[in-house]
């Protein structure tokens, strides 16, 4: 398929809290049904009209969200409605729901809701040569381990988050480091003394709003503020429509945690933490549309999560404060996680790993998902993590990294029994995919299936390679892991540090080691990729390698069509990445089907109906002009005049309200 939701979700994958498509958006009245608990009470709460002392209806609302959480307020099947507004509090539940009867905290259908945990920040600024200084006003927050000897016990575990106007500066931990709209604490994180921070030439400070925080989370289900998934956990909640933002919460912490069983996070936006945006344990959770963004640490992270599922998600640009990138930074860290699924999420761009499986997460699924542009490696299964399923996945622009990533698009490391099917490799900087084993695991048995890898390597003089099998302990491990339909894209040449093939058993080197780009030799010694094939460069291929939002889509004349193997049982992929329909025989290798697409006027996401994130795709593309008819796919003109414009985006619009 030429267009697809998936592509136009990769394309608006930046988009936050809706920030272009809000001035076409207006408050509504809440639906029937919709802002009423079907089997509790419905409270409501409103910022800027609302009173504690009230009594908490639609027409005399509270005005905290903390106001519901009182002991003995909230009950299983209640719903707390919450009006347009910046609440600056943490909720934290008394009481959890039931199966069936969740508590539920929703923003008012078609407003802004804002969970923030910033505070003013009061004081006297004086100017001390470039720089201005604040005498720190207040005790310190308790850190864990900075400096104490330990690896990754570094300065980026303070807790220390400065907001100016709404934006968050980033921390230097020498005043010596000091750039414009940077700040540096003076003092350890026990005794912090004076804040400088550095402005653009002719700022001052007064003309800007101060912020800090001083919470240790958002929402948390647990009552332990430190940790939040410590001690017992309240279960069934459903929290939709909320943004969080600015919490001084601790590096592994969320500042959304969600411990328990059964709860929901739906359409819930959280961004600009000091540590992880969202931490998910225990059974059986639902996050839909959830969207983490410039988190301090990760994005959307789990520990022992079984049961769970993560969809149409999107975790991006995290690590944004520096943390080690290969301690548990990045898109999100989960470890001990069974039996859960990863779909249709955008793991992309993050200064770290996009998704990392650690530790015994078994028999999970990641599928139908995108990853791009993370640092070191896109899609990392380490340390006994086996019989998981990674399928129809697409791995783009891994960034290269020293010591020992190097920037693949998948590392399987450790761990056993894996299927890797249909998934499309293409332009990461070290490879495509590496299986290697370590004392903690042999990486065997794994199996990689119609997978494709095309034009990986990006800069010759890298270590890296396509396809490498590292590190086991004899080469009948290294042979048990099995490949066939895979197509590989073929390599003039070869050299020691760039080649198609690699293959190092323990205690080896030198000639011992092989490096090749012929696919003969590499079927001959490992006894695999039987039905592989390696694809020319010149040949009919219909990719464009230079376009990551959707070069990797195989096109209707492309030599690459029908060429995969066939596939049965647990190895079978009925559907794509775009959940089109992919036959047993004569399927495409790597995750994308083709499929004649079907034109809808205004489907830019190309998933066959019209939406407000059709809307949102059109206005984004208009950031770089207004549109002319080569410019956009024919889909994104609604008005069908040879033109895109803002018209268009109102027009999708109207059509679903009219539907409505």
């Amino acid at each position: 398929m030429n267009r697809s939701w998936f592509t136009g979700w990769l394309m608006a994958g930046w988009f936050v809290g809706g920030m272009f498509l809000a001035p076409y958006v207006r408050a509504q009245e809440c639906p029937t049904g919709v802002c009423a608990a079907p089997e509790g009470r419905t409270y409501w709460v409103d910022a800027h009209a609302g009173n504690d002392n009230n009594p908490g209806t639609e027409h005399q609302p509270w005005a905290t969200i903390s106001r519901s959480t009182r002991p003995g307020v909230l009950q299983p099947g209640d719903a707390v409605v919450i009006r347009a507004g910046t609440y600056r509090e943490a909720i934290l539940p008394s009481t959890g729901g039931a199966s069936g009867r969740p508590i539920r905290f929703m923003a008012h259908p078609g407003e802004r809701v804002v969970i923030s945990g910033a505070i003013p920040l009061p004081g006297v600024w004086q100017l001390a040569g470039a720089d201005w200084a604040l005498p720190w006003p207040f005790p310190p927050l308790w850190t864990r381990r900075v400096h104490d000897g330990v690896p990754h016990d570094d300065d980026a575990r303070r807790r220390d988050l400065i907001i100016v106007d709404g934006r968050v500066l980033q921390p230097v931990y020498r005043r010596a480091d000091l750039r414009d709209s940077t700040f540096f604490l003076e003092g350890s994180p026990d005794t912090p003394t004076t804040l400088y921070v550095r402005l653009p030439a002719g700022s001052h400070p007064s003309t800007g709003i101060w912020e800090t925080s001083r919470l240790p989370h958002l929402f948390r289900t647990s009552a332990n503020e430190i940790g939040c998934l410590a001690g017992e956990a309240l279960s069934y909640f459903h929290l939709s429509g909320l943004l969080f933002e600015h919490v001084a919460n601790e590096a592994q912490q969320g500042a959304v945690c969600i411990g328990g069983e059964e709860s929901v996070l739906e359409r819930v936006t959280v961004r600009w933490t000091n540590g992880a945006g969202v931490l998910v344990s225990g059974e059986g959770h639902q996050l839909t549309g959830v969207e983490a963004y410039f988190n301090g640490m990760s994005g959307i992270r789990g520990e022992r999560c079984d049961r769970c599922v993560v969809e149409r998600s999107i975790s991006r640009f995290n690590n944004w404060k520096g943390y080690a990138p290969f301690w548990e930074s990045g898109g999100g860290k989960w470890l001990f996680t069974t039996r859960s699924v990863f779909r249709e999420v955008d793991f992309s761009d993050n200064a770290g790993p996009g998704l990392w499986l650690d530790m015994y997460n078994t028999e999970n699924i990641v599928e139908n998902s995108r990853f791009h542009g993370n640092y070191g490696v896109n899609l990392f299964i380490e340390y006994q993590s086996n019989g998981n399923i990674i399928r129809n996945n697409v791995m783009t622009g891994a960034r290269y990294a020293r010591p020992s990533f190097f920037g693949y698009g998948l590392l399987i490391h450790a761990s056993d029994q894996n299927l890797i099917l249909h998934n499309t490799l293409m332009a990461n900087e070290g490879g495509g995919i590496r299986i290697r084993a370590d004392d903690r695991g042999d990486a065997a048995g794994n199996r990689y299936l119609n997978n494709l890898f095309v034009a990986n390597l990006k800069f010759q003089g890298l270590t890296g390679r396509d396809l490498a099998f590292e590190n086991h302990r004899s080469l009948a491990l290294a042979r048990s892991n099995q490949g066939d339909g895979n197509v590989f894209w073929g390599r003039r040449s070869a050299t020691s540090e760039y080649q198609t093939f690699y293959l190092r058993l323990l205690n080896t080197s030198g000639d011992e080691v092989l490096r090749t780009s012929d696919l003969a030799v590499w079927q001959t010694q490992l006894q695999t990729d039987h039905s592989s094939w390696t694809l020319q460069p010149d040949a009919h291929h219909g990719l464009d390698t230079t376009d990551v939002i959707a070069g990797w889509r195989i096109g209707a004349a492309s030599v690459l069509r029908g060429t995969a193997v066939p596939l049965s049982g647990s190895s079978s992929v009925g559907e794509d990445v775009d959940r089109e329909p992919r036959t047993t025989a004569g399927a495409d290798p790597g995750a994308d089907q083709f499929v004649a697409a079907v034109l809808l006027a205004g489907d830019a996401s190309g998933d066959g109906r019209l939406s407000a994130f059709d809307a949102a795709l059109i206005l984004r593309a208009l950031e770089t002009g207004q549109g002319v008819p080569d410019r956009y796919p024919p889909a994104y003109d609604r008005s069908g005049d040879g033109i895109v414009s803002r018209h268009d985006a109102l027009l999708v619009l109207e059509a679903i309200a009219a539907a409505e």
